[in-house]
């Protein structure tokens, strides 16, 4: 597998945690289900998480790529 096909399945994940998040918002703010909000953190949490290691992926490969 390349580099750039691993990044579009790292963004599919990124986007299927952005998607799980804006529902749980929508659950917040306009069904006024309180339970909802340690869901939209845990669904935050994860976004970052993921970014980060997304960002350490492309940061990585470009330094190899500059070697």
């Amino acid at each position: 597998m390349t580099e750039h096909q691993n990044l579009d399945e790292e963004l599919a994940v990124l986007k299927s945690y952005i998607t799980q998040c804006e529902t749980e918002l929508k659950s917040l703010t306009v069904a006024k289900k309180k339970s909802a909000a340690p869901r939209i953190r845990k669904s935050l949490q994860q976004i970052k998480n993921h970014s980060h290691k997304m960002r350490g992926s492309v940061t990585e490969n470009d330094q190899t790529n500059n070697t």
